[in-house]
């Protein structure tokens, strides 16, 4: 009965092709029929399109075959959509009679799909059109006026390991050589600095320039100088699946007898970050910002209790 259910629910949104006096399932709809399922599911690859490298995308997936393995389909169209558009769906591969079977697809044959090259911001989902045993289609997408994410009932994705489709989205994410080379080192202009310590602090209020030298370390970490004593290093890493960054401990000089200490009796001494955060980088615009905490033995310099002092670096 609840098997019945579900499919009751499937035939309101996943049909096509009823004449005008069908109502919401058809007369000579046979809910024993059965209505297939499809299941397909991310295998590998990368999980989001790099805006800033599309040719290095591959998405790979597999049409695994139907969630209820007796309701197997006749056959199956593998399909994308873009944007949530259900009049814009492309066929990938139509008339898929063998399960499960693996897919690959790239940036390029997207664009050349929809005839249109791809944007920031922009969704592709990926499902499959199903023919039952009696070789009725029911559509991923139906163009009849339902937004949902699937084009299917609301509650089939909910099902226990269900996945009925697939998103890729392009979108800004960090990858190595996104500052320059790993080892190499580049200016940043210092865009924003509220720590702003006339001694201590990053930006030209501290007569440190305006400028931060940052150096590529590898894959994932970043480095560059505290302003303080120009040799304490403050390492940074990036996760490229986020663009978080996190740092724990790093080393920022001795407050007490910074070069440009104007009072040499000043009593905090050596300080170190603290990753209050949150921390990240914008890989579009080239920023990175930092939420900092400045520990010294006495306690704890920081904005407030939820963050640090703010500083935004972006690359020149």
């Amino acid at each position: 009965m609840k098997k019945n259910l579900l499919y009751t629910l499937l035939a309101l949104t996943f049909l096509t092709g009823c004449d005008k006096n069908d109502g919401p399932v058809p007369e000579k709809y046979d809910l024993e029929t059965g209505i297939p399922q499809p299941q397909i599911v991310k295998n590998g690859g990368n999980a989001a399109l790099n805006w800033l490298d599309l040719a290095a995308f591959q998405g790979k997936y597999d049409l695994t075959g139907v969630y209820f393995p007796e309701d197997a389909p006749s056959k199956m169209d593998v399909v994308i959509r873009k944007n949530g558009n259900n009049t814009n769906v492309k066929v990938i591969e139509a008339g898929v009679t063998t399960f499960p079977k693996s897919y690959t697809i790239t940036a390029a044959q997207i664009a050349t799909l929809f005839g249109a090259p791809l944007a920031l911001n922009d969704n592709y989902d990926i499902s499959a059109d199903v023919y039952n045993k009696d070789g009725k289609k029911y559509e991923a997408f139906p163009n009849i006026g339902i937004s949902t994410a699937v084009g299917t009932a609301s509650g089939v994705a909910g099902q226990a390991l269900a996945s009925p489709s697939i998103r890729y989205s392009v979108i800004c994410l960090y990858f190595p050589t996104l500052f320059g080379p790993i080892g190499s080192t580049s200016k940043f202009n210092i865009t924003k600095d509220e720590w702003a310590d006339p001694v201590d602090g990053w930006g030209p209020k501290a007569n440190w320039g305006s400028t931060i030298d940052v150096t590529v370390v590898d894959a994932t970490k970043l480095s560059f100088k505290s302003p303080v004593d120009g040799t304490s290093t403050i390492v940074l890493t990036i996760s490229p699946t986020t663009n978080a960054i996190t740092y724990t401990g790093q080393p920022y000089g001795d407050l007490k007898v910074g070069p440009l200490r104007i009072d040499p009796s000043w009593p905090y001494g050596a300080a170190t970050l603290a990753n209050l955060g949150p921390n990240s980088v914008a890989p579009c615009a080239k920023e990175i910002t930092l939420n900092i905490t400045y520990n010294v033995a006495a306690g704890q310099f920081r904005y407030d209790a939820t963050r640090g002092f703010t500083l935004v670096l972006k690359q020149q």
